[in-house]
């Protein structure tokens, strides 16, 4: 489309499409690692501090502007920034949600549907005669982690997942609002790159097959687990073994190692976990 030529030069905006099965089975073929699973949606909580103290909701509030710009799907990474109306300034304060207080951060997770949240403070680093302007920031991820007290070992519990920190430097001639955007930009490009690496199966590994039990209440809770197996780009194959009124058994068919599909399938929300065989000889 688009095309322009003359005799020493040629422009054309080409459109190119893939089929998605095939190019799946190519890199497999080839032992390359990919993935192509969609993160569900984060919900960033950009927090200016400046010569004014913390600012989420109040303005000025550049870093927040920035994020706003960015909403929606970055790569396989999907940000929401909230609205700041007085419902969020309810849910949670400035200093509430600067300290990762679980109760304000799960009220405005859960007020705009997303999975987890990223609180991410930001300064200012004013130039001297020796260092050029700079911006410090730290990003700290809360969601559904693991809880690993024996008492209760295996839950799923709202709390901290990792936490990182950068400092960008402004190039020559950068101002303020476009190391902002920069920097904005280099964060979004780590939580990518993060999340490609959790999940990235070594396909030269091979793979295999498990069999596993799924608990389930009723048919609209399978109708979502097997949405949830059918999205994993790890599991070549679902074979239903048999179904029960509360119980369904499946052989997953696999790429990597079941280590490498207990690590995936948590990112989803499903926990794979050993049982004693006395439960199902059948398995």
């Amino acid at each position: 489309a688009g095309e322009r030529s003359s005799a020493v030069r040629y422009i054309g905006q080409f459109t190119v499409e893939y089929q998605p099965e095939r190019m799946r089975r190519f890199f497999r073929a080839q032992g390359s690692a990919f993935t192509e699973a969609l993160r569900p949606p984060m919900l960033v909580l950009p927090i200016w501090q400046g010569d004014f103290g913390d600012r989420l909701w109040d303005s000025p509030n550049p870093w927040f502007d920035s994020w706003s710009r960015r909403d929606g799907l970055q790569d396989l990474l999907s940000f929401r920034t909230p609205s700041g109306g007085l419902a969020d300034m309810q849910a949670g304060n400035v200093d509430q949600v600067l300290i990762g207080q679980p109760a304000a951060l799960t009220t405005l997770r859960d007020r705009y549907g997303t999975e987890s949240v990223t609180v991410m403070p930001a300064r200012l680093l004013p130039a001297t005669n020796t260092t050029p302007l700079r911006l410090a920031v730290e990003y700290r991820e809360y969601g559904l982690t693991i809880n690993e007290d024996p008492g209760r070992r295996g839950e799923r519990v709202f709390g901290l997942i990792d936490s990182n920190r950068l400092t960008v430097t402004a190039a020559p001639g950068e101002d303020e609002r476009r190391l902002i955007g920069r920097a904005t930009q280099l964060v979004i490009d780590r939580l990518n790159t993060s999340w490609k690496q959790q999940n990235i199966v070594a396909l030269s590994g091979g793979g295999g097959r498990i069999a596993v039990a799924v608990a389930i209440d009723n048919l609209a809770a399978w109708r979502r687990v097997q949405q949830q197996l059918s999205a994993e780009t790890a599991i070549t194959g679902v074979t239903i073994l048999s179904l029960a009124k509360n119980r369904a058994r499946v052989a997953l068919d696999h790429l990597g190692s079941d280590g490498d599909l207990r690590r995936l399938l948590a990112q989803r929300g499903l926990t794979l976990s050993a049982e004693p065989l006395s439960l199902d000889p059948s398995l």
